[in-house]
């Protein structure tokens, strides 16, 4: 008979299971989100399965929507909805900020369900130092099937083309951003899987008097003159990021 561990574990006594030494294994096993990209130092999980959403929430006009949706969710009982205004240009988004430790990459992980074609979906990670703002942006444009980065200069960067993620069947695709607060660059961007090497990229920079903190959001942007919207799901912040 085992002892000691949980039975599926490394290193446990066993006589009739084998040892699982993958820990994005164990992780699915006992329920984590943290099944994708299991690299960096996990420092915050949100699955938006509290009874309020403990993030801002931000639009550009009076019928833009966030809020939690219990109908859809890539795992649990809700995810996150965001719904833009009916104004081509129009944004609706949610944003925290937290302090941690400086000099750190910063890593962002999302799940998203496009609800129709014409959205542009952004992950961002804003890395405040006293007296600067350093931005980032991870965006997927679902209109024209690219991914681009917002450059040092405030403009969007094509870093990928033929990118296409489905709207049906529920598709939860997913979506990564890592950053490095010392050199303030981008390190990397993933999305349905691949990897794109972003590490020659600067972050944009504009002053800003906000104590050194990290600042974190997921945006919906609609490109087109009707409410366009995304669901959101499984957040990771991570930290130590290779």
């Amino acid at each position: 008979m085992a002892h000691g561990q949980a039975d599926f574990g490394m290193y446990a006594a066993k006589e009739t299971v084998g040892s699982l030494s993958d820990m994005g294994e164990l992780a699915a096993r006992l329920g984590s989100i943290v099944t994708l990209d299991r690299r960096g130092d996990v420092i915050l999980l949100e699955d938006f399965e509290a009874p309020i959403l403990s993030w801002t929430g931000v639009g550009d006009g009076d019928d833009d929507v966030q809020r939690l949706y219990p109908g859809k969710a890539f795992m649990g009982s809700q995810c996150l909805l965001l719904l833009t205004s009916t104004t081509a240009g129009n944004e609706s988004y949610i944003a925290r900020r937290f302090f941690a430790t400086p000099d750190q990459r910063y890593g962002l992980e999302a799940r998203i369900q496009f609800l129709v074609t014409y959205t542009y979906t952004d992950l961002w990670i804003d890395i405040y130092t006293g007296s600067k703002c350093y931005e980032a942006r991870w965006r997927y444009d679902n209109v024209n099937f690219r991914l681009l980065i917002l450059d040092s200069t405030n403009n969007w960067k094509e870093v990928a083309t033929g990118i296409k993620a489905g709207t049906t069947h529920e598709e939860w695709w997913p979506s990564k951003l890592v950053v490095d607060s010392l050199t303030m660059k981008y390190v990397r961007g993933l999305f349905l899987g691949v990897e794109y090497d972003l590490s020659d990229e600067s972050m944009r920079r504009r002053d800003s008097e906000v104590p050194f903190a990290i600042g974190l959001g997921v945006l919906v942007e609609t490109a087109a003159n009707q409410q366009q919207g995304a669901f959101f799901d499984n957040l990771i912040i991570t930290q130590n990021e290779p």
